[in-house]
């Protein structure tokens, strides 16, 4: 059975050793250094969220910020740290030179930890050393009752700890940090750029399928394709253009009209050039008439309309 912690200065009285934990329990105070129980399995009982229970191994006691760090391990059943949507999750195409620029991939097991204002702790109870143990062998928290007699004495729902031992502390390396910093800098700018902001559920939908097969960003509310093409509202055919270019120059260009000299091209573009620019710019509106005609299929199932 959990025994609880006295919550007073230094060792609590009548423990072996920190390593072991109290032998003979006493009741809470306000004031308590926890740092004796630094590695051990502890069960906080929580005045806010009212009977709120969190149990891990004690990783720090910052005694001047009142705050309780616990180490909880890596809980398989937890949900994913980032947003399922695809705008707003990481990249899946990062290279192993973009790993390399964070730092490298680890090879340490992923874990987590729990923050704990001091507070709001209304007990605490150190575990026995083995619920750590055998949570830790487990793949999921134990729910609802034991379904047989040779597991009374397994661990509550609140007791299951994911961590055997706490993680080490390493040295930081500065120059690791900052490129992680900057490869996260790069990588939170490119998934805002896939974000149109101010513009309708539509606009979003032609641009998400134009940036399946070529680079697009948004600026403002016109979407930028290949650095090279906008595309402006209402997210059609007649609005998409080539900066200094007409459309019936475009036209002639993807024709190989050779009827055309460099004076009808603007300045300072050559006819190879303004014949690439004109066959990407062909391109692009196939695939923009194909996507329109999805998304517009997608509205009329749906009941509405673009």
């Amino acid at each position: 059975m959990a025994t609880p912690a006295t919550r007073q200065s230094g060792p609590p009285a009548g423990s072996s050793s920190p390593a072991t934990g109290p032998s003979s329990p006493s009741p809470a105070s306000a004031k308590q250094d926890l740092t004796s129980y630094l590695g051990l399995p502890l069960r906080l009982t929580l005045s806010s969220p009212p009977n709120t229970q969190v149990s891990g191994l004690l990783f720090s006691h910052d005694v001047q910020t009142g705050l309780v760090v616990l180490e909880t391990g890596y809980n398989p059943a937890a949900p994913p740290p980032y947003p399922a949507t695809a705008a707003a999750a990481p990249s899946s195409q990062r290279t192993n030179a973009v790993i390399a620029a964070q730092g490298g991939s680890s090879s340490r097991e992923p874990t987590g930890f729990k923050l704990i204002k001091e507070r709001c702790i209304k007990s605490v109870e150190v575990l026995p050393n083995t619920t750590a143990e055998a949570a830790a062998a487990s793949s999921k928290p134990v729910n609802g009752a034991p379904s047989s007699a040779s597991s009374q004495n397994a661990p509550v729902a609140s007791d299951v700890i994911f961590a055997k031992t706490l993680s080490p502390i390493t040295p930081i390396d500065a120059s690791i940090a900052e490129r992680r910093e900057a490869a996260a800098s790069r990588e939170a700018q490119l998934r805002a750029s896939k974000i149109g902001v101010g513009v309708t559920e539509f606009a979003q939908e032609i641009f998400e399928g134009l940036s399946k097969t070529m680079p697009c960003r948004w600026h403002q509310t016109q979407i930028v394709i290949m650095d090279e093409m906008m595309l402006a509202e209402p997210y059609d055919l007649p609005s998409l253009r080539v900066p200094r270019y007409s459309q019936s120059l475009l036209e002639r260009l993807a024709a190989d009209d050779e009827k055309i000299s460099q004076a009808d091209l603007p300045q300072g573009e050559d006819v190879s050039r303004a014949k690439a620019k004109a066959r990407s710019w062909e391109r692009v509106c196939k695939v923009l008439e194909g996507e329109r005609r999805r998304a517009a299929a997608r509205r009329a199932a749906q009941g509405g309309g673009l």
